[in-house]
């Protein structure tokens, strides 16, 4: 029984260990091959306040059954110019067979 849960307790680190590895690999691909930056002013082209422009507040690199696309998460911009409670994002698709960016 004790051996069990130290081979458990094992795998359960190997598996935050490679979380953490996965993470770190995903910012770094998404801080060289994504072309907008934290802070950039981009337009949102999400499920919501799409048209509306947004400061980039995070991009991640995300996978589905499309393939794999960027998306930027952030604040809405107000007409005046100040940052709104609200949040938007935009998604920046990658094509699976070229593997470039589909504007």
């Amino acid at each position: 029984m004790y051996s069990d849960l130290l081979k458990l307790e094992e795998l359960v680190m190997k598996k935050n260990d490679l979380e953490t590895l996965i993470k770190e690999q995903n910012e770094l691909i998404c801080e060289k091959y994504c072309e907008v930056k934290i802070g950039d002013e981009v337009t949102a082209n999400g499920y919501s306040y799409s048209g509306k422009i947004i400061v980039a507040s995070r991009i991640e690199l995300a996978r589905d059954q499309r393939g794999l696309h960027f998306i930027i998460h952030g604040q809405l911009k107000n007409k005046n110019g100040e940052l709104s409670l609200n949040s938007g994002e935009r998604i920046i698709i990658i094509d699976k067979n070229s593997m470039t960016i589909v504007k």
